[in-house]
């Protein structure tokens, strides 16, 4: 009978030791971990905005350099045909002016 109790009262008190230790785990430990998830994940979350925003900042400012080099370049093609059209007009003059002093090629 004596052995018995012994090991009712080893039951007893590994059943309580064990509510114990999960009752302190979910209600004392777990809570004090979470709000440094919470912290590394609001973290993470600043961080992947400051990165949406460089991106976007990034993105703008290549839009507007294409923009400006498109603008660029149309400019170019008309300095050219304007410069091509000044070659062409000296071009005649100097070959009106050959043909009037008599020089030949």
């Amino acid at each position: 009978m004596n052995q018995l109790k012994y090991i009712g009262l080893f039951i007893v008190k590994a059943v309580s030791f064990t509510i114990i230790f999960w009752v302190l785990w979910l209600y004392v430990l777990k809570p004090i971990t979470s709000p440094a998830q919470n912290t590394n994940a609001s973290s993470q979350d600043a961080q992947s905005k400051a990165q949406m925003d460089t991106y976007e900042q990034q993105s703008k400012r290549a839009a507007e350099l294409l923009d400006s080099s498109d603008a660029q370049q149309k400019r170019m093609e008309q300095l050219l045909t304007t410069q091509e059209e000044q070659a062409r007009r000296y071009s005649l003059v100097l070959d009106k002016w050959e043909k009037q002093t008599g020089i030949k090629k």
